[in-house]
């Protein structure tokens, strides 16, 4: 669906956000399909650029409904390297797939929780507003990062303001 949403962005006009593909290795076969393994550490899931500002994001996503777990193998420490370098608007988008309800949260406010390995969706839920399906896009995630950048929860440099809000106990 992601994909879909930046193609639509891109016919539009509104951005050129695009898929990185992560080359894949077959290591066997199961009774579900193949097997496979990247062939080597990538950046991110999605790069581009919205409003002329660079623009990344790490697509997740869980059938979990109460929280999304972080890698608690630190597999995905090279992405979370990335992102700290990146100089533009970065993000995680996080799909809670069984319930149908996903957030784009800013890379400084995911960056809270690395510790504890674990997203709530009771924060989400308190702190930003769902990725709609609204005007004709299939998820709407720029009109949420739009709303970030207008609504002040992103400074200057695209950071969010990690003091501005605390994280659950």
């Amino acid at each position: 669906m992601l994909e879909t949403a930046c193609e639509q962005y891109y016919n539009r006009g509104i951005a050129c956000i695009q898929k990185i593909p992560t080359p894949l290795q077959i290591i066997g076969t199961t009774e579900r399909g193949l097997l496979t393994v990247p062939k080597k550490k990538s950046t991110v899931d999605y790069l581009g650029e919205f409003r002329g500002i660079p623009f990344a994001m790490e697509a997740k996503k869980t059938n979990n409904k109460t929280f999304y777990r972080i890698d608690p193998w630190e597999r995905e420490d090279h992405q979370k390297e990335f992102l700290e370098k990146w100089n533009g608007l970065k993000f995680y988008f996080i799909s809670f797939w069984s319930i149908q309800e996903h957030y784009l949260v800013p890379y400084q406010a995911a960056k809270e929780f690395f510790q504890d390995k674990k997203i709530p969706i009771s924060w989400l839920r308190e702190n930003y507003p769902q990725v709609p399906s609204y005007q004709g896009i299939i998820l709407n995630y720029l009109a949420v990062a739009d709303y970030y950048i207008k609504g002040g929860l992103l400074d200057g440099n695209y950071h969010y303001p990690a003091c501005n809000r605390a994280a659950p106990p």
